[in-house]
């Protein structure tokens, strides 16, 4: 299944309020996350810390586990907090391990449009006109999804998507780490799939340091365990089939500005989501769907927090803070 139609959607959204049960606020003090279930996982809601009459924009958090479960994400839950104390609500959507297309569907998106339309939202002047996505590795990756694969399937606009160090497409992140783990050097490799560093050179994991082909086949063992083998048709529900396609010479059209943004941040030291080329494959992501695309480097590798690339999160909330028809979004009935 390459996609999922607005049909499907419709279904989901309808029969989200049964799904998504308040489980009990995490305070009963004014200004504090409360938080939520959907279907076992929690959700977190951080409310806008500062007084304000206008309506606020939201950013849904998504953290990282290798397509795996995540059930806490210490880089969302700061995240959350630092843009609380900005002016932007913020919500952490936790997930099971994500396999099919299905999956992205009822336990990111139904949760995403049902917490919209909550008495919470409401009360806590959300504005659904400026909605953003954020997320850290495969959250990052869950960001990018919805602003481009699914953005015309979503019942809400996303106005920003935020990926930090997290892959900008799944399957042309297993083929980076296919061609790294047979390689023999980083020259015989095709120049689209060169990364800082070659299979022999000394990388960085999780758990120290590794020599880099040994790291590809390891990511490449966890992240196939993660969604359940790998198919084309997995596969297809987390990348963008014309990708490759995209022509990265075109100028980039005025109205641009009107569609989504997409922005990147990849570390110098992470040999997971290379910082030479996932923003390659953000470049041509935002040529394909005529959205402006940003990349921002910096020096550090993979599992940082958002403050190691400030200047990706104020790239990311400009749209956000803009009026809606500033940036030329369609308002949410």
């Amino acid at each position: 299944m390459a996609t999922f139609g607005l049909g499907s959607v419709a279904r989901a959204v309808r029969s989200a309020s049964d799904r998504l049960i308040e489980v009990k606020p995490v305070s009963q003090t004014p200004g504090e996350p409360a938080t939520f279930e959907h279907l076992g996982y929690r959700i977190v809601a951080y409310p806008s810390m500062l007084e304000s009459t206008e309506p606020v924009p939201v950013v849904f958090l998504f953290g990282g586990n290798g397509m795996g479960a995540v059930v806490r994400s210490v880089q969302a839950d700061q995240l959350a907090e630092d843009l609380s104390r900005r002016g932007v609500a913020a919500v952490v959507v936790h997930y099971p391990n994500l396999q099919h297309a299905d999956d992205l569907l009822t336990r990111i998106v139904t949760p995403m449009a049902d917490f919209l339309s909550r008495p919470w939202a409401k009360r806590h002047q959300i504005d659904p006109t400026r909605v953003g996505a954020a997320g850290f590795s495969a959250g990052g990756l869950i960001a990018t999804l919805l602003a481009t694969r699914y953005r015309n399937d979503l019942p809400f606009e996303i106005r920003s998507a935020l990926n930090y160090y997290g892959p900008v497409d799944l399957k042309q992140w297993f083929a980076f780490h296919d061609a790294r783990a047979t390689a023999a050097d980083r020259e015989s490799i095709a120049s689209l799939y060169q990364g800082n560093r070659g299979p022999e050179e000394i990388g960085r994991s999780a758990h120290g340091s590794i020599v880099c082909r040994d790291l590809s086949i390891s990511l490449r063992k966890k992240v196939t365990e993660n969604i359940g083998g790998l198919t084309e048709r997995k596969l297809d529900a987390f990348s963008e089939p014309q990708i490759l396609h995209a022509d990265v010479n075109s100028e980039a059209t005025p109205d641009f500005i009107s569609k989504p943004r997409l922005v990147g941040a990849f570390g110098t030291m992470d040999d997971n989501c290379d910082a030479l080329f996932q923003p390659r494959l953000l470049e041509r992501l935002g040529q394909l769907h005529r959205a402006e695309s940003q990349s921002f480097v910096y020096e550090g590798p993979h599992g940082v927090s958002w403050r190691a690339c400030p200047m990706a999160l104020d790239a990311f909330l400009e749209p956000l803070q803009a009026r809606a028809a500033e940036f030329g979004v369609t308002p949410v009935s």
